[in-house]
């Protein structure tokens, strides 16, 4: 969403099941204002209570999803300079790989010129 939260949905009913508001939220000393805070990237690891999210903030989140399917709890974060476009937990669950750019991959609506574009590849220490 554009207010950086993000909504966990439920296919059958057709509406959210729960929102974390501000999820990924603008620094006051950003240079690309509000795009900053847009969620651009999320991905989850199948069979497991493990989701990531990324935003133009150039942090990706790490989250757990209770049980019940309505609180993510925040894990850790990552910097990740530029936007996150693209995000993918590896099956092992031991990386992370992020698609990072200048720009959001949608449209030319900010741009980053600190940032570089290309990938990034995290490893994940989880504990178990």
């Amino acid at each position: 969403q554009d207010d950086g939260s993000i909504s966990l949905w439920n296919m059958i009913k057709k509406k959210p099941v729960m929102t974390v508001r501000q999820a990924h939220s603008p620094s006051s000393s950003s240079d690309i204002g509000a795009a900053a805070s847009w969620v651009s990237a999320v991905t989850c690891l199948r069979g497991s209570d493990l989701i990531a999210s990324g935003a133009g903030d150039g942090v990706i989140r790490l989250w757990s999803l209770e049980k019940d399917c309505t609180v993510l709890n925040p894990l850790s974060s990552i910097q990740a300079p530029g936007f996150v476009n693209a995000l993918e937990i590896a099956n092992s669950a031991k990386f992370i790989l992020a698609g990072l750019g200048q720009e959001p991959r949608l449209a030319r609506w900010a741009r980053n010129k600190a940032a570089r574009n290309g990938i990034m590849l995290h490893k994940l220490e989880m504990d178990t």
